[in-house]
């Protein structure tokens, strides 16, 4: 009986270790599996994406001189018209932008993409967000109307002091954008590909 306890009892040691070892692998190998490398258009958004997650003395940005012209005038646009529009947000909240409006414009020939940070944007919801949403587009193409000439394609991504929410592209002839949509997923192939560095040389002209 006691011979039989003690190979009982081995063989219960052996099956966990053989289980911890077989555990220990699958992570080894969860651990260890090859991440999908990034594309230079992903890299060329994080680049943009990083400058306007907080506000550090600067609300405009842009891959060209133009491009932070119409940034700037994007930026205190959109804050002057949520201002007299939206009254529910509260002043002098914890933003990583400090209640200031932060965007990013990216210029090129035929594109002009706006990232834009806004602060609190997690308490615009449901009819107020769209709202809010409309409002980006139309400062889109009216900074583009005051500065430059039309682009067959523009789109706005806002952001708050994480996340992305309403995403929007169509054409500076487009009174309503021609796609919308949120999240990572069309942040990811609606945006991002808009950064191609070989297709997206800044422009040399308004």
């Amino acid at each position: 009986m006691k011979k039989f306890l003690i190979i009982l009892v081995v063989g219960v040691l052996g099956l966990m270790l053989l289980m911890c070892g077989g555990f220990g692998l699958l992570v080894y190998r969860a651990g260890n599996q090859p991440t999908e490398a990034k594309s230079p258009a992903e890299h060329a958004f994080d680049a943009a994406n990083s400058q306007i997650g907080a506000f550090r003395g600067d609300v405009a940005f842009g891959n060209s001189e133009t491009a932070k012209l119409l940034a700037d005038d994007y930026a205190k646009l959109l804050k002057s018209t949520t201002e007299i529009a939206f009254t529910g947000g509260k002043k002098n909240s914890k933003n990583l932008a400090q209640d200031n409006v932060i965007v990013y414009c990216h210029l090129t020939d035929d594109t002009a993409v706006f990232l834009v940070n806004v602060p609190q944007l997690k308490r615009y919801k449901d009819d107020v967000r769209d709202t809010l949403a409309m409002f980006a587009w139309t400062t889109a193409r009216a900074t583009l109307d005051k500065h430059a000439r039309p682009r067959k394609t523009v789109a706005v991504a806002l952001r708050g002091d994480l996340l992305y929410g309403p995403v929007m592209k169509g054409s500076s002839d487009d009174d309503e954008p021609k796609m919308k949509g949120s999240g990572s997923t069309v942040l990811k192939n609606q945006i991002k590909p808009l950064f191609e560095p070989a297709t997206t040389q800044p422009s040399t002209q308004p």
